[in-house]
């Protein structure tokens, strides 16, 4: 309230003071309804936790936070404007659909930013390639630089901000999501100050054009962003369930025969370059069949799992 208060504050007479009061409150209304409405309906229908992982968590998050969201915000917050003759009837659509864009922007910018320190697990990749991780900085500086002093990069890109798609895809393969994000979130940072300057490359003759324009790109550019990494994440997952089904046993879980074969060829490859003890040890369940006849098979697949292989040991 107090901040939209400040936003169009005049208090000139009691009249405009009651109205400034009446817009600010019912816009901190809207603010609150759309946030908290939002994460509501996001955490009845998805895990927070899985908004990373999963492409149909993702799709809530897009439809409540960055769409309903933001909807029920610029409703109330246009709508108590135009009641209180702070803009005109005929300028409401315009208002409503920059307001409505602008704060699903902000979501799609500042959310994951947040959200991917709070519940993705640590990436470890980062700490192994530093070297391409301050190359992608010094990129990421050179190309918002060249926002503000196009001549820097003018001869040879003529919008800087071709750069930042390829960046950004850079930065989801290789280094992570959380460098993904806070670069997005720069990049939105650096290039809204350059336009509020009349600089860089959404600057046009109407101000709404302008607006419309860079909310457009971040908009397409942090979707574009999100769907990858949330692709690469499950493709990881999906590869990591083939191999796992591949080496282990359905039933019981552990290695299976080929898995053997393969550790047992190494193992024959490690005993003659180094000439040390090899030592295979076999084992079988005592009247096992017994059990499966007496019982059942299904009695003897519990057993199977439950029996505890102790851990290998050297024998020398």
């Amino acid at each position: 309230m107090l901040g939209n208060s400040w936003a169009y504050a005049d208090f000139s007479t009691i009249s405009l003071f009651l109205k400034t009061c009446f817009a600010a409150f019912a816009n901190g209304i809207g603010d609150t309804l759309g946030s908290v409405g939002a994460v509501y309906l996001l955490k009845r229908k998805v895990d927070v936790r899985t908004l990373f992982t999963s492409l149909s968590s993702f799709k809530y998050f897009l439809v409540y936070a960055a769409v309903l969201g933001p909807l029920v915000s610029a409703l109330f917050g246009v709508t108590s404007l135009a009641f209180a003759h702070f803009i005109d009837e005929e300028a409401f659509p315009l208002y409503f659909f920059t307001w409505w864009l602008g704060d699903g922007v902000g979501v799609l910018l500042i959310s994951p930013a947040i959200l991917v320190f709070v519940y993705q697990e640590y990436e470890p990749v980062l700490r192994q390639r530093l070297l391409e991780a301050g190359l992608y900085v010094l990129l990421i500086i050179l190309t918002t630089t060249a926002i503000f002093l196009p001549s820097l990069l003018q001869p040879v890109i003529p919008n800087p901000l071709y750069l930042m798609v390829p960046l950004l895809i850079w930065a989801v393969f290789r280094l992570g999501l959380r460098v993904t994000f806070i670069s997005s979130l720069y990049f939105a940072v650096i290039t809204i100050f350059a336009t509020s300057l009349n600089a860089g490359p959404f600057i046009d003759d109407t101000p709404f054009t302008s607006i419309v324009a860079l909310q457009t790109y971040f908009v397409i550019v942090t979707c574009s962003i999100f769907i990858t990494g949330v692709l690469i994440y499950e493709k990881e997952q999906l590869l990591e369930k083939i191999q796992k089904q591949a080496r282990h046993d359905a039933l019981t879980g552990v290695y299976n025969r080929q898995y053997f074969n393969e550790q047992l060829e190494r193992e024959i490859q490690r005993q003659q370059r180094y000439d040390t003890p090899l030592s295979l040890i076999m084992f079988d369940i005592d009247e096992f069949k017994s059990i499966n006849d007496k019982y059942g098979h299904m009695t003897g697949d519990d057993i199977l799992k439950d029996v505890k292989i102790p851990s290998p040991a050297v024998i020398t």
